[in-house]
């Protein structure tokens, strides 16, 4: 396990993560605090095969007295299953901040082999180490599970990936939002964990 330190661009917060990756893939562990809508904690858990696609993924928010979770695992054919609970009564501001288009786990369609965590820089190592770190103009669409925080809310949402090769020293990849919204380039290191993910969070080195 290495220990992974970000600070975030849009809204105070901060995120510390353990990653282990390996040929057989990767395992995370990781704690973000945000403030928007309301203060709350997030802890996740994610776990990816040697083939860079999603396995499981456990998450947890802790808010002024209430909780709430989400599990999502994929089989081997590409079958999603979950489940989503909550403790307490989080504030109306948590849920109005959840997508319109929610999709429920057992929804999820086949053709999705990731999952991505609103604001976290974790989630953005699958995608990027499927192309091939070293493969400059290697590209990809994706849908991606992706999951609001801190409402734990899950929508479908398209992705576009561009690897750039190495500059400076640091592997680059181009993301665009499937609705044209927002790109940015990240910059990676060797192993494609986000050093810099302009929008998003950069890492303390």
């Amino acid at each position: 396990m290495r220990r992974y330190v970000w600070t975030k661009d849009d809204s105070p917060g901060m995120e510390q993560a353990e990653l282990a990756i390996g040929p057989s893939g990767l395992v995370a562990r990781s704690t973000a605090l945000g403030s928007v809508p309301v203060p709350y904690r997030l802890d996740f858990e994610l776990a990816a095969g040697g083939d860079w696609v999603t396995r499981r993924l456990s998450l947890s928010v802790l808010g002024d007295g209430w909780t709430r979770t989400l599990v999502l695992e994929r089989d081997e054919v590409g079958g999603w299953s979950g489940t989503r609970a909550t403790d307490g009564s989080p504030p109306p501001a948590v849920d109005d901040s959840a997508p319109t288009d929610i999709v429920e786990p057992a929804a999820v369609p086949a053709h999705v082999l990731d999952v991505d965590v609103q604001w976290s820089p974790v989630t953005n190592v699958m995608p990027v180490r499927r192309l091939g770190i070293d493969r400059v103009a290697s590209a990809g669409t994706f849908t991606m599970a992706w999951v609001s925080v801190p409402s734990l809310a899950m929508k479908l949402d398209v992705q576009h990936y561009t690897l750039l090769g190495v500059h400076d020293g640091d592997v680059c990849a181009r993301f665009e939002s499937g609705d044209g919204f927002f790109a940015a380039v990240i910059r990676c290191d060797r192993d494609g964990v986000a050093l810099e993910y302009p929008g998003i969070a950069r890492r303390r080195r």
